[in-house]
């Protein structure tokens, strides 16, 4: 938790940027005006939230609400999703999530009226935190998941279909390096993207 707090400017810093990068460039590729939200990681004290509690508009008029929940039995936190239907009603509600942690910070309805997301997971990767790629058919159910990043913390903040189908997450990743001059070594957070095609294929991941 220390570590995680000592970023959490740092971090701000690069979700603005990110989302200053999104606005400028991807209007002109991406899907005419999806809606999507994007889930808050830490209150203003720097504590990691417990629940999330927001609502995404789905394209049939219901919604889907997004929760963290306790998965139990040393599980950490999974993804928990229950979509609505316009009348209210309960279609569907099912969680994600393995051995460790899964949160989402960005989930966007996909052009098949299914759903992306991103964020991160503790369960799979290469250490610490790893970005964290999930797609979901129109039914809830996993059509597949991925896991990007380094051996320090990774998490996707944003997520974006593109026009041809494919995703692209948006997040940061810290990074350790060596102090000009010395020995010390010091971790601060680059921006990281990376772009996946509809089967979940990686295509590219940049820093």
């Amino acid at each position: 938790m220390s570590i995680h707090r000592r970023h959490f400017t740092r971090k701000g810093f690069v979700l603005i940027t990110i989302l200053l990068i999104m606005a400028l460039f991807w209007p002109v590729n991406a899907l005419a005006a999806p809606e999507r939200i994007i889930l808050p990681d830490e209150d203003s004290s720097g504590e990691t939230m417990g629940e999330t509690g927001l609502v995404l508009a789905t394209k049939d008029g219901g919604q889907l609400r997004v929760n963290a929940v306790l998965a139990g039995s040393g599980g950490g936190t999974d993804i928990s999703l229950t979509k609505m239907s316009k009348d209210g009603r309960i279609s569907w509600s099912k969680s994600y999530g393995g051995s460790g942690d899964e949160q989402a910070r960005s989930i966007q309805e996909t052009s098949d009226n299914g759903f992306i997301i991103t964020g991160y997971t503790s369960s799979q990767g290469t250490g610490g935190r790893d970005l964290y790629m999930l797609r979901l058919s129109p039914l809830g159910e996993k059509k597949w998941e991925t896991a990007a990043g380094d051996s320090l913390d990774d998490e996707g903040i944003m997520v974006q279909q593109t026009s041809n189908g494919d995703f692209v997450a948006v997040g940061y990743s810290q990074r350790q390096r060596t102090v000009s001059g010395s020995q010390t070594q010091t971790q601060d957070a680059d921006i990281m993207a990376v772009r996946y095609d509809r089967n979940g294929k990686k295509l590219w991941q940049r820093y």
